[in-house]
């Protein structure tokens, strides 16, 4: 089954992957997980969907640093 897969408020992607329905939320999972990587800041919470004729899941990753003052 051909799945595709957005960011949270963006259009999914024209091109789709070819996946099971499992197989396509643990892509989802890591392709979240890379993207927050990359990121230098990320202060929102970044959600990736995986859809194929409707949502079969979302992946949602949350990155939260807290630094402590220097004494």
């Amino acid at each position: 089954m051909r799945f595709y897969f957005s960011q949270l408020g963006d259009p999914p992607d024209q091109e789709g992957v070819e996946f099971d329905a499992e197989a396509a939320v643990e892509e989802a999972a890591q392709t979240a997980l890379l993207l927050a990587r990359d990121q230098q800041d990320v202060r929102e919470p970044l959600t990736l969907t995986a859809s194929s004729d409707e949502a079969i899941g979302t992946v949602t990753i949350k990155v939260s640093i807290a630094r402590t003052p220097a004494p």
